[in-house]
């Protein structure tokens, strides 16, 4: 997080970053909304306290909470996935999901709600998740979830990903006219 570089995004509050990363949140079972890299950085300060942390891509832990063809093997990948003191989930409402896989997040969403913290990247505001979860009902209680106690980051720009590559590209053409000249002399 030291390389953060806050006058990228348009909207940062570096505030909220910074109070993530004292890591009360855990304490008080709180959720976070933000993007990945914040994400990654606050499952790694969880891990330096000595606390547990999971990340996953929201894909990846509905395909793997479907998959079980038993109820006990089901109860076992949401003991496995609701056991750490934070989990974070990237990339919630990216790809819509069926009947089956919103029942699922809110099942395993419930089991962490007050007893452990969730973190979840996405880049659809709540009000559009009815176009990811065809339950609206299911909807309005997921986000009742994890808008309780939640601590909302909210980041507006381009792409910290698409900046760093432009970057790259940048400082390559750099060094190819760089070497160009010095052959040309």
């Amino acid at each position: 997080m030291a390389d953060f570089d806050c006058s990228w995004p348009t909207q940062v509050d570096r505030s909220v970053i910074e109070e993530l990363m004292t890591l009360q949140f855990l304490a008080d079972a709180t959720h976070g909304v933000g993007k990945k890299m914040c994400a990654c950085n606050l499952g790694c300060q969880a891990i330096l306290s000595s606390q547990t942390a999971l990340f996953v891509i929201a894909g990846q832990l509905l395909g793997d909470l479907a998959a079980p063809d038993s109820d006990s093997a089901l109860r076992s990948k949401l003991r496995r996935y609701a056991a750490p003191d934070v989990l974070l989930i990237d990339e919630v409402g990216y790809l819509s999901c069926s009947n089956r896989h919103a029942d699922l997040l809110f099942e395993f969403v419930s089991r962490r709600y007050q007893h452990k913290s969730t973190v979840v990247t996405m880049k659809k505001a709540f009000a559009d998740w009815g176009e990811v979860f065809p339950n609206a009902a299911r909807v309005v209680s997921l986000v009742d979830r994890l808008m309780h106690r939640v601590a909302v980051m909210r980041i507006e720009g381009e792409s910290y990903c698409a900046k760093e590559a432009q970057e790259r590209l940048a400082a390559r053409a750099g060094q190819r006219s760089g070497k160009s000249g010095r052959s040309k002399s």
